[in-house]
């Protein structure tokens, strides 16, 4: 799966297919996050052992991202007047949930299911028009992104992943249409790694 991330995100998973279409790897811009996004921001920090209640707005924090994948196991909920005092930190169809500690830079898009949500100790970034979420997780889980966060880490007690590092995180961009097509070929190729996994 490295494979794959790694020759999607360095231009190699679709070479034949710029070929095809007439474009260059230089049509690639040198960017980062800051640029491609509409905002970067940070889930609730503060004390929330009293908030939490049976039923009510969903409340995700690290456990609950996975690599490609929102997690439902062990989710939380707060309720709906607290969701909205700590409306900033909410998290919406579309955007990319990046763990902060823990396993740091593991990212997953919120799928249009999950409804109205918040979010602790999850970095959250909202792509504008240049950025396909799909392809902003897939970048993230990246070895070259991994490597990236591994290097710009801050705290002493416990290491984690903060929102200046994620502003200025460097990423290699193709054109929407491009980035829909490496998406396609590594949801293609993941499906088939799956299938070779159960089988062996």
């Amino acid at each position: 799966r490295q494979f794959v991330l790694a020759a999607a995100t360095s231009g190699e998973l679709t070479r034949e297919w710029r070929v095809q279409n007439g474009i260059g790897l230089t049509d690639w811009k040198q960017t980062i996050f800051s640029e491609i996004s509409r905002e970067i921001t940070v889930g609730f920090v503060g004390k929330m052992s009293d908030k939490y209640q049976e039923l009510g707005v969903k409340f995700l924090r690290s456990q609950n991202v996975r690599a490609f994948r929102f997690n439902p196991e062990n989710l939380l909920y707060i309720s709906e007047d607290f969701h909205k005092e700590i409306y900033k930190s909410r998290l919406e169809a579309g955007d990319l949930a990046i763990v902060r500690s823990g396993a740091p830079g593991t990212t997953c898009v919120i799928p249009e299911e999950l409804g109205d949500a918040n979010c602790s100790d999850l970095v959250i970034v909202r792509p504008n028009d240049q950025l396909l979420p799909e392809y902003g997780c897939v970048y993230m889980n990246s070895s070259v992104a991994q490597q990236n966060v591994i290097a710009n880490q801050v705290g002493v007690a416990q290491q984690h992943f903060n929102v200046g590092s994620m502003k200025n995180m460097p990423i290699s961009l193709p054109s929407i249409p491009e980035q829909q097509e490496i998406v396609r070929r590594v949801e293609s190729l993941f499906t088939l790694a799956d299938t070779v996994e159960k089988q062996y």
